[in-house]
């Protein structure tokens, strides 16, 4: 994919949804190395973690996994929650929520599991100091197409976004609702 391939308004709709996956991992403290809408052969944009989280399926999950997959649900559909609208960019993410979603198959079902982190990250991304982090973040990302973990929790840390509440509420809200526990 190359950079001539955008115009002014798909860049600012990748810059926006890359800003809401890299928000959901600062919130959820889940590790990245760095935000980018610098395109290259597989996408337009993407966060980059340090390692890729894996989750293996287990006979029983315990508290820990359950929190550690619910995380990482809400950053797999955070790009797609706050835009709303399907794009091309948003097939890996969606394969990578429903694999999550299939480790839970025996508890419930993986669709009614998807659609519940969905609606919740829809409803996060409505809170006005969310929106803030993602649009300060999505700006920055306008101005240099890439920008640290430590440049983005910056960013995101001067908007107010996640000062009031534990980071952890939400994964853990996500959990409980998800699982009915």
């Amino acid at each position: 994919m190359d950079a001539k391939d955008l115009d002014a308004k798909d860049l600012r709709h990748t810059a926006r949804h890359e800003a809401a996956h890299a928000v959901a991992c600062i919130l959820t403290r889940q590790p990245f190395a760095k935000v980018s809408i610098v395109p290259d052969r597989e996408s337009f944009g993407r966060v980059q973690y340090d390692r890729a989280p894996r989750i293996k399926v287990v006979a029983r999950l315990t508290v820990r996994k359950r929190r550690a997959i619910a995380a990482m649900l809400f950053v797999s559909v955070a790009g797609r929650a706050f835009h709303s609208e399907k794009t091309v960019g948003d097939s890996s993410d969606i394969r990578q929520a429903r694999e999550l979603c299939r480790i839970f198959s025996g508890a419930i079902k993986p669709r009614t599991f998807f659609d519940r982190a969905y609606r919740m990250a829809r409803e996060w991304f409505k809170l006005p100091e969310n929106r803030a982090a993602v649009e300060a973040l999505a700006d920055e990302l306008m101005l240099r197409r890439e920008l640290s973990a430590e440049e983005a929790r910056a960013i995101v840390l001067r908007t107010g976004c996640g000062q009031e509440r534990s980071d952890l509420c939400w994964v853990l809200l996500l959990a409980m609702w998800c699982f009915g526990r």
